[in-house]
C-alpha cells in the first residue's frame, strides 16, 4: 500500500473510531442515566430535597460512567502515574456538568413549574454531547 493510501485509510478510520466511541459513550450513558434516575427517584421517595438528590444521583452515575468509559469507550491504559490526573479531570468535568444540570433542573422546576423527574430527564438529555466532547478531548485526551 502506498503512503497516500495509508494516510487515506487512517483518515477514514478516525471518524469511524469517533462514531464508535460516541455510540459506546451513549450506551454507557443510558446505563449511567438509569443509575442516576433510579437513585434520584429513590432519594425523592425518601423526602430528600431535589438538589441534594440530584447531587447524590449524579455522583452514582458518574462513578459508573468513569469505570465503564475508561475500560470500554476510551480504553485508557494509563497506569498509576497518570491515573490521578485522569480521575481529577473526570471529577472536575463532571462537577461542571452537574452544575449545569442542577441549574437547568432548578430553572425548569422553579421557573417553568415542571415536574422534578421530567426536569431531570430534560437536563440529562441536554448535556450528553457536552459531556462526550469534554470527556473525550479533555478527560481522556483523545
Amino acid at each position: 500500500m502506498t503512503e497516500q493510501g495509508m494516510v487515506n485509510e487512517k483518515a477514514q478510520t478516525k471518524p469511524n473510531k469517533a462514531i464508535r466511541q460516541f455510540l459506546s459513550f451513549s450506551i454507557i450513558g443510558v446505563l449511567n442515566t438509569a443509575v442516576d434516575i433510579a437513585v434520584y427517584w429513590l432519594l425523592l421517595q425518601l423526602s430528600v430535597v431535589y438538589v441534594l438528590a440530584n447531587i447524590a444521583a449524579y455522583a452514582a452515575g458518574m462513578l459508573n460512567s468513569f469505570i465503564w468509559n475508561r475500560a470500554i469507550t476510551f480504553r485508557t491504559k494509563q497506569r498509576e502515574k497518570h491515573a490521578f490526573d485522569v480521575i481529577l479531570r473526570f471529577v472536575l468535568w463532571n462537577l461542571l456538568s452537574l452544575l449545569l444540570s442542577s441549574l437547568l433542573i432548578t430553572l425548569l422546576i422553579e421557573g417553568l413549574q415542571w415536574h422534578e423527574l421530567s426536569s431531570k430527564l430534560v437536563a440529562t438529555a441536554c448535556i450528553v454531547v457536552f459531556q462526550f466532547i469534554g470527556t473525550k478531548k479533555w478527560v481522556f485526551r483523545q
